[in-house]
């Protein structure tokens, strides 16, 4: 990453790019309020330029579990003028999640001062899920191998669907041979939202 110069009008160039790429392209002003979107915007978020210039992206595609630390540092290196390179969860238009990383570069006024940002998001929600099952799949292997009972068990599993895999509540319940009846374990939640959930799934 680094600045962006450029001698045509920086929307001119923009369109040109836009229609041969399928990520997300976002310009912003030096404030971070958009003020231009390309159609693989459209596609990623659902919502057109004609719902975002003028608002600030974080304010309708982050949400409830989106990262406070990375929404930190977005908004420190808009501060400071600097490029950023982040992975972070966003919400579509319908409320819908999704990973996406965003290579966001200061562009540059006649001056040499910065006066906006190009952002390119490429949505890697597939590899973030993959990566999460590959990494839950291993707490478990390592958890299971000092487990000296069924319960020490199905509180590794539950633990790990729950801290690696962004689902906010978990049951485990046990099936014996022999035994038609499901007996309840135990449950677990990621934060206070689940506890309705587990409740009501006993």
């Amino acid at each position: 990453t680094g600045v962006q110069t450029c001698a045509l009008p920086i929307f001119e160039v923009l369109a040109a790019v836009a229609r041969r790429t399928g990520n997300a392209v976002i310009v912003t002003d030096r404030g971070g309020s958009i003020e231009w979107v390309n159609e693989g915007f459209y596609r990623l978020t659902g919502y057109s330029l004609a719902e975002v210039v003028g608002r600030r992206p974080g304010a309708f595609l982050q949400g409830e579990d989106t990262s406070r630390e990375t929404i930190a540092e977005m908004a420190a290196s808009v501060t400071a003028g600097r490029p950023f390179d982040v992975v972070v969860l966003n919400y579509t238009k319908s409320h819908g999640q999704y990973w996406v990383r965003i290579e966001a570069d200061p562009t540059l006024d006649a001056t040499g001062a910065v006066n906006g940002y190009i952002a390119i998001e490429t949505d890697v929600s597939e590899q973030r899920i993959a990566m999460g099952r590959e990494e839950a799949t291993q707490r478990v292997g390592d958890g299971l191998l000092t487990c000296a009972s069924i319960e020490d068990a199905a509180r590794v599993v539950a633990t790990a669907l729950t801290s690696t895999l962004d689902v906010r509540a978990a049951q485990v319940w046990l099936v014996e041979p022999g035994n038609p009846t499901l007996r309840y374990l135990l449950g677990r939640c990621a934060d206070g939202a689940g506890e309705d959930w587990l409740a009501a799934g006993r």
